[in-house]
């Protein structure tokens, strides 16, 4: 009984060595303190992580958890070890770390190449997966979300950055989404960086009368962007708005003769879309919430 209670203590010190030595690992993804490549890339081998296989990073963050007492912090660092308990359980495959107050990192394989849609799908089942267990666990509120998917070393750290970026885009157009997929807004997310500076301010400019004479209801910017979000299809814009089709082209031409720009021109349309982006809580991503709004004024 003495000699098996003691391999018993063995194995659970070997397992906690092995957990600490796979969080450290990916702390080290997230930061890079300065190990070298080769240090690094001979720890990935020692932890079976091929660096050939592209990997996303997935980021499961509690915004507020700065905010609150040392008490509070000690309550949401149990439960995201918790939550890092049950995903190690149901995927012993992934990589986590906790890596700061209030957020989880994983690391996990995705196909970096394929069919847009497809992979686009496959994200949102892996996020919708590991959120549903993650928030069995967790008291406050809390998004998750995926970064690109990039082979090598600098590639789960740019997944990271991106994931953290994603977060930010995706939060400021939905406050009430849980999850965000850089799949979904790499547009956005790319785009964000032109977030300061002269061009940013340049492409603000493309959106300034427009957004002027629109202050009070908001109309024509959601039909720009119901327009674009659905390919410039006038048919299917007017059905999706529940306007007429004569009333949608009133409303383009004055979109045209507010921003000076010529919807049917491929350049002008971009420099239009690329501002519609930058524009913070644009509704080009609000899914139905545009059409909704015009249906319940075109009651009214």
């Amino acid at each position: 009984m003495a000699e098996m209670m003691l391999e018993q203590a063995r194995l659970v010190s070997e397992l906690q060595h092995e957990k600490r030595y796979r969080e450290e690992f990916v702390f080290q993804l997230v930061y890079r303190t300065g190990i070298s490549d080769a240090s690094m890339q001979a720890w990935a081998a020692r932890l079976a992580v091929d660096l050939r296989v592209p990997r996303a990073m997935f980021v499961l963050e509690i915004p507020a958890a700065g905010d609150g007492p040392g008490e509070r912090l000690d309550q949401v660092l149990t439960q995201l070890q918790q939550v890092q308990s049950d995903l190690s359980a149901r995927w012993p495959s992934l990589l986590m770390a906790v890596v700061s107050p209030g957020e989880l990192v994983l690391l996990d394989a995705f196909p970096a190449s394929g069919p847009q849609q497809a992979r686009a799908a496959q994200a949102r089942q892996r996020l919708l997966e590991l959120h549903q267990v993650a928030q069995q666990a967790l008291t406050p509120p809390a998004t998750l979300s995926m970064g690109v998917a990039l082979p090598g070393l600098d590639g789960a750290t740019a997944s990271y950055e991106s994931a953290k970026q994603t977060a930010r885009v995706g939060r400021a157009r939905d406050a009430g989404q849980a999850t965000f997929s850089y799949l979904e807004l790499s547009l956005p997310v790319l785009l964000s960086g032109l977030q300061a500076g002269w061009q940013a301010e340049q492409l603000r400019q493309t959106l300034a009368r427009l957004q002027a004479h629109d202050r009070k209801s908001g109309t024509l910017m959601r039909t720009l962007a119901a327009w674009f979000r659905h390919h410039s299809h006038p048919m299917a814009t007017a059905r999706a708005l529940h306007i007429h089709r004569n009333t949608l082209d009133y409303r383009l031409q004055k979109i045209a003769e507010l921003t000076g720009l010529d919807l049917d021109d491929t350049d002008d349309r971009l420099l239009l879309y690329v501002a519609l982006q930058l524009n913070e809580g644009s509704p080009v991503y609000n899914g139905g919430s545009t059409e909704k709004k015009e249906c319940n004024e075109r009651r009214h």
